[in-house]
């Protein structure tokens, strides 16, 4: 079982090493997090790159 991230900066963290480090990342409604500043062009392939499984 994985590890819960439910803070802004656990989730920046845990994007080290991918596409979408340094990327701003806030807190969303109903307990959802957002990844700013992406390139809409390389959204699906940034998401792709972070999934670590």
């Amino acid at each position: 079982m994985g590890t819960l991230l439910d803070d802004a900066g656990d989730i920046a963290d845990a994007l080290r090493g991918t596409a979408l480090r340094g990327h701003p990342v806030e807190e969303g409604l109903g307990g959802t997090f957002l990844v700013g500043d992406v390139d809409p062009g390389r959204a699906v392939g940034a998401g792709d790159r972070a999934d670590p499984r």
